[in-house]
Protein backbone atom coordinates (compact mmCIF):
# COMPACT_ATOMS: atom_id res chain seq x y z
CA UNK A 1 0.00 0.00 0.00
CA UNK A 2 1.46 3.51 -1.18
CA UNK A 3 1.19 5.99 1.72
CA UNK A 4 1.54 9.67 0.57
CA UNK A 5 1.43 12.58 2.21
CA UNK A 6 1.00 16.17 2.05
CA UNK A 7 2.14 18.64 4.06
CA UNK A 8 1.28 22.85 3.92
CA UNK A 9 4.42 25.25 3.54
CA UNK A 10 3.70 29.00 4.25
CA UNK A 11 5.32 30.98 1.27
CA UNK A 12 5.22 34.26 2.23
CA UNK A 13 2.19 36.89 1.92
CA UNK A 14 -0.43 36.52 -0.75
CA UNK A 15 -0.80 38.94 -3.47
CA UNK A 16 -3.34 37.09 -5.94
CA UNK A 17 -5.40 34.20 -5.55
CA UNK A 18 -8.01 32.64 -8.60
CA UNK A 19 -7.23 36.13 -10.06
CA UNK A 20 -8.41 38.19 -6.71
CA UNK A 21 -5.83 40.38 -5.93
CA UNK A 22 -4.49 41.00 -2.03
CA UNK A 23 -3.77 44.39 -1.01
CA UNK A 24 -2.44 44.80 2.71
CA UNK A 25 -3.48 48.08 4.82
CA UNK A 26 -2.78 49.15 8.01
CA UNK A 27 -6.29 47.98 9.35
CA UNK A 28 -7.11 44.78 7.42
CA UNK A 29 -7.21 43.36 3.90
CA UNK A 30 -8.56 44.59 0.87
CA UNK A 31 -9.45 41.99 -2.02
CA UNK A 32 -9.73 43.57 -5.39
CA UNK A 33 -9.76 42.31 -9.26
CA UNK A 34 -8.14 45.28 -10.70
CA UNK A 35 -6.00 43.59 -13.00
CA UNK A 36 -9.31 41.53 -14.11
CA UNK A 37 -11.36 44.67 -14.40
CA UNK A 38 -8.89 46.30 -16.79
CA UNK A 39 -8.33 42.76 -18.88
CA UNK A 40 -12.41 42.91 -19.17
CA UNK A 41 -12.28 46.72 -20.33
CA UNK A 42 -10.21 46.12 -23.29
CA UNK A 43 -11.27 42.71 -24.93
CA UNK A 44 -14.69 44.66 -24.97
CA UNK A 45 -13.34 47.74 -26.28
CA UNK A 46 -13.80 49.71 -23.59
CA UNK A 47 -10.37 50.47 -22.26
CA UNK A 48 -10.80 54.34 -22.41
CA UNK A 49 -14.13 54.92 -22.09
CA UNK A 50 -15.65 57.60 -20.62
CA UNK A 51 -17.36 56.61 -16.72
CA UNK A 52 -20.99 56.67 -15.13
CA UNK A 53 -21.32 57.31 -11.98
CA UNK A 54 -23.94 54.50 -11.76
CA UNK A 55 -23.69 51.40 -12.78
CA UNK A 56 -27.22 51.21 -13.21
CA UNK A 57 -30.15 53.81 -14.56
CA UNK A 58 -33.63 54.27 -13.33
CA UNK A 59 -35.32 55.40 -16.88
CA UNK A 60 -35.42 52.50 -20.12
CA UNK A 61 -35.33 53.35 -23.57
CA UNK A 62 -38.71 52.83 -25.07
CA UNK A 63 -37.83 53.07 -28.84
CA UNK A 64 -38.63 50.56 -31.11
CA UNK A 65 -34.65 49.62 -32.02
CA UNK A 66 -34.26 49.19 -28.02
CA UNK A 67 -36.48 46.40 -28.04
CA UNK A 68 -35.09 44.45 -31.29
CA UNK A 69 -32.97 41.22 -30.46
CA UNK A 70 -28.90 42.17 -29.89
CA UNK A 71 -27.59 40.79 -32.70
CA UNK A 72 -24.40 38.85 -30.94
CA UNK A 73 -26.44 37.01 -28.32
CA UNK A 74 -22.74 35.01 -27.67
CA UNK A 75 -20.96 38.33 -27.10
CA UNK A 76 -23.28 39.31 -24.43
CA UNK A 77 -23.54 36.40 -22.37
CA UNK A 78 -19.70 36.04 -22.66
CA UNK A 79 -19.41 39.83 -20.91
CA UNK A 80 -22.51 38.92 -18.58
CA UNK A 81 -20.54 35.86 -17.28
CA UNK A 82 -17.30 38.15 -16.66
CA UNK A 83 -19.14 40.81 -14.78
CA UNK A 84 -20.93 38.08 -12.95
CA UNK A 85 -17.30 36.82 -11.86
CA UNK A 86 -16.30 40.63 -11.15
CA UNK A 87 -19.11 40.64 -8.22
CA UNK A 88 -17.23 38.79 -5.90
CA UNK A 89 -15.00 41.53 -5.06
CA UNK A 90 -17.55 44.34 -6.23
CA UNK A 91 -20.79 44.12 -4.17
CA UNK A 92 -21.68 47.46 -5.76
CA UNK A 93 -22.36 46.02 -9.31
CA UNK A 94 -23.88 42.83 -8.14
CA UNK A 95 -27.75 44.08 -8.60
CA UNK A 96 -26.88 45.28 -11.70
CA UNK A 97 -25.51 42.57 -13.58
CA UNK A 98 -27.81 40.33 -11.79
CA UNK A 99 -30.57 42.27 -13.70
CA UNK A 100 -29.08 41.52 -17.19
CA UNK A 101 -28.36 37.99 -15.68
CA UNK A 102 -32.19 37.57 -16.76
CA UNK A 103 -32.18 38.68 -19.98
CA UNK A 104 -29.13 36.43 -21.54
CA UNK A 105 -31.60 33.72 -23.26
CA UNK A 106 -33.18 36.97 -25.57
CA UNK A 107 -31.10 39.84 -25.10
CA UNK A 108 -32.43 43.07 -26.91
CA UNK A 109 -30.29 46.20 -28.13
CA UNK A 110 -31.67 47.66 -24.36
CA UNK A 111 -29.97 45.00 -22.50
CA UNK A 112 -26.85 45.35 -24.27
CA UNK A 113 -27.12 49.63 -23.32
CA UNK A 114 -27.43 48.34 -20.01
CA UNK A 115 -24.22 46.53 -19.79
CA UNK A 116 -22.04 49.25 -21.48
CA UNK A 117 -23.30 51.49 -18.74
CA UNK A 118 -21.63 48.68 -16.29
CA UNK A 119 -18.50 48.57 -18.14
CA UNK A 120 -18.16 52.20 -18.10
CA UNK A 121 -19.33 52.14 -14.92
CA UNK A 122 -16.21 49.25 -13.80
CA UNK A 123 -13.90 51.89 -16.06
CA UNK A 124 -14.37 54.44 -13.21
CA UNK A 125 -14.16 52.36 -10.46
CA UNK A 126 -11.43 49.62 -11.65
CA UNK A 127 -9.66 49.82 -7.99
CA UNK A 128 -12.67 49.23 -5.84
CA UNK A 129 -12.82 46.44 -3.55
CA UNK A 130 -14.07 44.69 -0.32
CA UNK A 131 -12.04 45.60 2.45
CA UNK A 132 -11.67 42.95 5.08
CA UNK A 133 -10.95 43.93 8.67
CA UNK A 134 -10.35 42.55 11.94
CA UNK A 135 -12.75 42.58 14.81
CA UNK A 136 -16.19 42.02 15.43
CA UNK A 137 -17.60 39.95 12.17
CA UNK A 138 -21.17 40.04 13.13
CA UNK A 139 -23.70 40.77 10.60
CA UNK A 140 -26.24 43.51 11.39
CA UNK A 141 -28.69 44.57 8.97
CA UNK A 142 -31.49 47.79 8.39
CA UNK A 143 -35.08 47.71 7.25
CA UNK A 144 -37.10 50.57 6.75
CA UNK A 145 -40.44 49.58 8.24
CA UNK A 146 -42.41 52.37 5.66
Amino acid sequence: MLKTTYSLKQLGTVDTFLGIQVRMTPTGLILHQTKYAMDLLLSAGFPNSSSVPTPITVKSSTSDSANQQFADASLFRWLVGSLNYLTITRPDIAFAVNSICQHMHAPTNADFLALKRILRYIQGTKSYGLPLQPGNMELTTFVDAD
